[in-house]
């Protein structure tokens, strides 16, 4: 992103983590694992989706939620979904 600010792609990301179509969570948990690091304080907003993703009967989406917390998860976040 050369330097360039990417808060606007962190509130779409949060949106689209939201939704309940498999191909919107696949895009916002990509562009969040690009563009955000396990220090911002954004990862927060994203734990009750990853809470619902883990518990979902979808086995993608299960392993969406996973692969994102292998990726970026901060210990705190851990905690939290634990």
């Amino acid at each position: 992103m050369n330097g360039y600010l990417t808060d606007f792609g962190m509130t779409e990301c949060i949106k689209l983590c939201a939704s309940s179509k498999f191909a919107d969570k696949r895009v916002a948990y990509l562009g969040l694992m690009i563009i955000v690091d396990e220090t911002e304080d954004i990862l927060m907003l994203i734990t009750n989706c990853l809470k619902q993703d883990l518990a979902s009967h979808d086995p993608h989406v299960v392993a969406l939620a996973l692969t994102v917390l292998g990726n970026m998860a901060s210990a705190e976040m851990v905690r939290d979904l634990l």
